[in-house]
């Protein structure tokens, strides 16, 4: 027996379970028909107003549950369906997502491949698609935290940064550089799921030729994608920035910042513009500082500040 036969095409109630359901139905309107009929007889009496109220209740119970379970029901089953579904690319909104933006060699293509090789640990092909500026400034940040060790000073710091700019896998100085930034993003990636990740669909220009890309795990009862329409937050969200370049002709994209606020700025120290970035936090002139304690007695002669 096939299910159409078995089943009612808007339930998923057996054959006995609905019959069992439609009997109880049939039993208010009934009743109510019942005490309507008795109110045209006793329309003078004084029971006639109560099996009317009554009457008319069941009736319309009965209705309103019927086709509760006839539409209401049904047209959220298929809500709940189309929700779950995977998404079609042909159905999101191409406005939002115009140009290369999903192409061969564009930002999200990019970005998807970069942080796998982070979280996989392997930095050597990552960092063969930074931006040149991030290059620089991973280069700088890790060299700067291990002058002494080095032996870094004025004369020889170019040469120090030239020979990870540009690398000799086989060199040394190269190895012991990407081992370590291989750990570190490998560490701060560990809890990644890359199987469940999800993707932001549209374009977030932060500046010329800069833009964010968002990857997020999916919660459980949303695997093959969900839809955010108003602002939310979003746990564990790793924010990349990419850089257009033009390379042999073509337009492609490098990354140009991973968990960063913007794009970085080389320098001795450079600027990377992450939140608790070591370097920062090494020469931030607050951490240093004597914090400075107004005795009780003194703080009524301290002029608060005014808005301009």
């Amino acid at each position: 027996m096939d299910r159409e036969s078995r089943f009612h095409p808007l339930d998923d109630a057996g054959v006995g379970e609905q019959k069992l359901r439609q009997s109880w139905l049939l039993a208010p309107v009934s009743v109510g028909a019942g005490m309507l009929a008795g109110y045209l007889f006793l329309e003078d009496e004084p029971l006639g107003g109560l099996l009317l109220e009554v009457g008319a209740g069941l009736v319309l119970f009965a209705v309103l549950f019927y086709f509760e379970r006839r539409f209401i029901v049904s047209y959220l089953d298929r809500a709940i369906e189309s929700l779950s579904a995977p998404l079609d690319p042909e159905d999101v909104d191409t406005e939002q997502m115009p140009g290369d933006f999903r192409g061969d060699f564009g930002p999200l293509f990019i970005a998807q491949v970069v942080l796998h090789l982070l979280a996989a640990g392997d930095y050597e092909k990552a960092f063969s698609r930074f931006s040149q500026s991030l290059q620089l400034a991973r280069a700088q940040a890790w060299l700067f935290n291990n002058q002494a060790e080095l032996g870094i000073i004025d004369s020889n710091r170019e040469s120090f940064i030239d020979r990870l700019v540009e690398p000799d896998v086989t060199d040394p100085l190269w190895k012991e550089f990407s081992s370590s930034e291989a750990a570190q993003y490998k560490d701060a990636f560990s809890w990644l799921d890359i199987d469940r990740l999800g993707w932001s669909q549209r374009r977030r220009i932060i500046g010329p030729g800069h833009e964010v890309v968002i990857a997020f795990t999916l919660p459980a009862e949303s695997p093959h994608g969900l839809v955010i329409t108003a602002p939310r937050a979003v746990e564990n969200a790793i924010k990349l920035i990419l850089e257009a370049v033009h390379e042999g002709g073509i337009l492609t994209y490098r990354v140009a910042g991973v968990q960063a606020e913007c794009p970085p700025s080389p320098g001795w120290p450079p600027t990377l513009w992450v939140v608790d970035e070591p370097v920062a936090q090494a020469v931030h002139p607050g951490i240093t500082a004597v914090p400075i304690h107004i005795p009780d007695e003194e703080i009524a002669d301290v002029t608060p500040l005014s808005d301009p």
